[in-house]
């Protein structure tokens, strides 16, 4: 199991921040072995960390023999590159750490070639000239030869990869299309389901008759977009859609990498918004998907709260008018979830 020495930095929220990061690390099979804090305002433009507090982290790597430092923050490619030539061990930033997990999550074709996108897109502006050996040299028109750096061949064929993702990406859509034009065809209304990741949101979706999906107590089980056609006792049909989980500070263009996952987000008539009540941050995470679906321009859509994993919980607690308090392991009120379902889509 993989060291890892995490580095966070002091803010709002920075307790759930940090427990989070340490999550989505041990979701890769890694384990936390020390954590360093730090004010924000101590932050360095050029390096992340300041001279005395590279200083205080060398020592701790070599003392414990660390050679990985995870940031919990994102860092541009000048800091990345500086705190590398400094401590002389991989860093990792915080959408590093979600880019490996979508990737070790990513089933289908779909899943995967959003995954890959992302990645390049990120490595893009990341690249560095690592290929010292190759001189510049200036070429005639046309002919850049042994000129062309191994960075400018690199950026090449990664736009290149980038190029081709997006056809077969195309070729994907068209299909998801197809399915899409059958539902709308059949005139049932979408109801999707969005939440922060490991909300319950998969159970929730497997609670209702039909196809089953993943389900399990971890970050971002399913990167895949599920959907199915449900009828309720009072037989109101409708189709139900399981989403990609949501997290805090989600980077922008993983959001734009996704949104032919979140598609059926976006024509959905009704949204589920499953909360896991029991877990201390549930309002943060609140927070945090409310931005990810105002980012989407969707918040205005009908939207019941469903605060999931009641039997956890042990204080009494308000909900407000577009809510319902339930378990989906237990089974607790999913007909009171099935009724304000009914009564929004009428």
């Amino acid at each position: 199991m993989e060291s890892i020495l995490l580095i966070a930095v002091k803010y709002r929220n920075y307790e759930y921040a940090l427990a989070e990061m340490i999550s989505l690390i041990e979701t890769l099979d890694a384990h936390v072995d020390m954590t360093v804090t730090m004010h924000k305002d101590l932050v360095s433009n050029a390096s992340y960390l300041g001279k005395g507090k590279i200083e205080e982290v060398r020592l701790i790597l070599e003392k414990f023999q660390i050679e990985t430092m995870v940031i919990n923050d994102n860092i541009s490619p000048a800091q990345k590159r500086a705190l590398e030539e400094s401590l002389k061990v991989k860093v990792l930033d915080r959408t590093e750490i979600i880019l490996a997990i979508f990737s070790s999550r990513a089933i289908s074709m779909e899943a995967k070639i959003q995954v890959e996108m992302a990645q390049l897109r990120y490595l893009m502006p990341r690249l560095t000239r690592m290929w010292t050996h190759l001189s510049r040299q200036k070429g005639g028109i046309g002919m850049k030869g042994v000129g062309e750096t191994q960075l400018e061949t690199d950026r090449r064929v990664l736009r290149q990869r980038v190029t081709k993702l997006r056809e077969d990406l195309d070729d994907v859509r068209k299909s998801r299309d197809v399915q899409r034009k059958q539902r709308i065809r059949s005139g049932l209304p979408v109801v999707a389901l969005v939440g922060y990741t490991n909300a319950g949101k998969s159970s929730l979706f497997n609670a209702f008759n039909g196809k089953s999906v993943l389900a399990k107590d971890q970050l971002f089980a399913t990167l895949d977009t599920i959907t199915k056609k449900v009828v309720t006792p009072n037989q109101c049909q409708f189709y139900i859609v399981d989403t990609v989980g949501f997290i805090s500070e989600l980077p922008h263009f993983l959001i734009e990498a996704f949104k032919a996952t979140l598609e059926e987000v976006l024509l959905a008539d009704v949204l589920i918004h499953v909360i896991d009540r029991s877990n201390p941050s549930y309002i943060a995470q609140i927070e945090a998907v409310n931005e990810v679906l105002h980012e989407l321009k969707i918040d205005e859509k009908p939207i019941i709260l469903a605060y999931n994993k009641l039997d956890k919980v042990t204080e009494p607690f308000d909900l407000p008018p577009n809510a319902v308090a339930l378990s989906v392991t237990v089974g607790t009120n999913l007909d009171r979830l099935v009724e304000k379902i009914e009564k929004a889509l009428a």
